[in-house]
């Protein structure tokens, strides 16, 4: 996900936001052989970064 910001009289500028986001680390506790159940956990931290991150 990636845009091109421009503020009046400035240059463009890249805005990477899955960069910004991906650089986020955190440790998650997922259960052995159960893949939906991971699913749902990787996905659970997900949206709580992004909304940790749009405010």
């Amino acid at each position: 996900m990636k845009a091109k910001v421009k503020q009046e009289g400035e240059k463009t500028e890249d805005l990477d936001l899955l960069e910004d986001i991906l650089s986020i680390k955190d440790q998650l506790e997922l259960v052995d052989n159960d893949p939906e159940a991971n699913y749902r956990i990787k996905l659970a931290a997900l949206r709580e970064k992004m909304r940790e991150w749009i405010g």
